[in-house]
């Protein structure tokens, strides 16, 4: 009997190899953070499987376990990194076959594929799952292209005479 998929994430190892989460670091770590928790709650909702995600502990102090839309997020503890807490999951998992790690570090990939699971690099998870998945859920329901007699209406509204037209 096959269990549902459970993907394990080596956090800031993805968000360091991902362009748009990277520049995001640089500016703000919790932002980051919260950017690819965003991502990957849309992602886990559209294709119901289970999600750990693991970052490594920072000296600021402890953040415990939490829940969040779905996905269980971790934080070592410091100063320990997420390899350990990651190779242990998929130790301690009854069904490792179900498992895919998701990490560039080639000693938590090699570990995860020597236990039965399955892994793939940061880089190639994040361009072929979440690259395109939109951090705003509305946008799917409500956004649409609006005619030219709405464009003109919003344009009037804003007191723009600058309207722009479609070439026909």
């Amino acid at each position: 009997m096959a269990s549902n998929p459970h993907i394990i994430i080596d956090a800031y190892n993805l968000i360091h190899r991902a362009k748009d989460l990277r520049d995001i670091l640089q500016e703000n770590l919790e932002h980051s953070r919260e950017a690819l928790l965003l991502r990957l709650e849309t992602y886990r909702q559209k294709k119901k499987v289970q999600i750990t995600v693991v970052f490594d502990g920072d000296s600021v102090g402890v953040h415990p376990a939490q829940n969040r839309s779905g996905l269980h997020v971790v934080f070592s503890r410091f100063p320990q990194k997420a390899d350990p807490i990651i190779k242990n999951m998929v130790r301690r998992s009854k069904n490792r076959r179900s498992i895919l790690v998701v990490s560039s570090d080639r000693s938590v990939a090699d570990y995860a594929r020597s236990m039965g699971a399955k892994s793939m690099a940061a880089e190639e998870f994040y361009q072929r799952f979440l690259i395109f998945e939109r951090v705003n859920p509305l946008s799917e329901k409500y956004d649409r292209n609006l005619s030219e007699a709405e464009v003109k209406n919003w344009m009037d509204i804003f007191n723009r005479r600058d309207v722009p037209r479609k070439d026909k």
